[in-house]
This record gives structure tokens, sequence and C-alpha cells, in this order.
């Protein structure tokens, strides 16, 4: 139930990049643990915005989603990825 943060709730697959792909059993309290260190790691705050570019299938979905939501950080949840949309974006906002 919701008193149980360590219950596995969550299967993730990995690709399979360094070794065999598996599946990798995550909790609620593991994503919450990911969320928070990917935060600390970038340095984000509430005056950030992020965008969400990946899928709640994967890990960085949730882990983003989790983070900006411990955080109070401002996010962009987007519909589908679109590599060109993202690239003219990305342009326009470096100018």
């Amino acid at each position: 139930g919701v008193d149980e943060p360590d219950e596995v709730r969550w299967i993730y697959s990995t690709s399979g990049t360094v070794s065999a792909a598996k599946c990798v059993r995550h909790s609620d309290a593991t994503l919450v643990l990911g969320g928070i260190a990917q935060g600390q790691t970038i340095g984000a705050n509430e005056t950030d915005v992020l965008s969400i570019p990946f899928p709640i299938t994967h890990i960085g979905g949730p882990t983003l989603l989790v983070m900006t939501l411990v955080l109070g950080i401002p996010s962009v949840i987007v519909e589908r990825f679109d590599i060109k949309l993202q690239r003219r974006r990305s342009h326009w906002i470096g100018r």
C-alpha cells in the first residue's frame, strides 16, 4: 500500500549497452531518492524550468518528474519528442 515506500512497484528494462539487457525493480522510495539525487547533481532549484522529454516508461521520466515535484521546479512535459522541433527551440533559447 501507500505506507510501504520500499515495495517494488516499478520495473524498468535496461538497454543492454554494457551487458545483457535486464529488468530492474524500483520502489517509490528509489524513484524519490533518484529524483532528489539528480536535482542535487545538476544543482536544480525552483528558479529553473525543466523539460521532461522522457516517457513514464523510461527511468528518466519518473526521475525528472519526481525531481521537479520534490524540489518545486516548474516543468514542461512534452506530448511527444520531435528532435527537429527541439533543435529549433534550443536555437531560440540560445540567442
